[in-house]
């Protein structure tokens, strides 16, 4: 998968891959044994630190290309990719427990269907 500048990958070096590993590193705290969403998950780097200390993690990404490059390169028993957009997650009503989605809003015009999704997707209990 090439580097278009729009979506982090993980081996372009410097400033921006600390912020991006930082904030995952910080969501990783919080989704410890927790079923988790990561909305545009892009190429996957993400999700995968996520699924170390989550119960379950399920990515999701508009763009096939970014889920099948995930799917290949970050394989374990507790994550899954799946095509889908922020406006229409697919998964079950409360089957969440937190939710991740960092720089996403600023690149979609569909902020309350994406904030009814997540809240949809959320447990009772939910994070986001």
């Amino acid at each position: 998968m090439d580097f278009t500048g729009e979506r982090f990958m993980p081996d372009v070096h410097g400033n921006i891959e600390l912020e991006h590993l930082h904030r995952y590193l910080l969501a990783s705290k919080v989704a410890a044994r927790k079923i988790v969403l990561d909305i545009a998950c892009g190429e996957g780097y993400g999700s995968a630190m996520l699924a170390k200390t989550a119960l379950d993690v399920t990515g999701v990404d508009i763009s096939q290309e970014a889920v099948a490059h995930a799917q290949a390169k970050y394989q374990r028993a507790n994550l899954v990719y799946r095509q889908g957009s922020c406006a229409a997650i697919p998964l079950a009503d409360a089957s969440v427990d937190v939710v991740v989605s960092f720089e996403t809003i600023e690149h979609h015009d569909e902020h309350d269907a994406m904030m009814r999704e997540i809240k949809r997707v959320l447990r009772p209990v939910g994070c986001w």
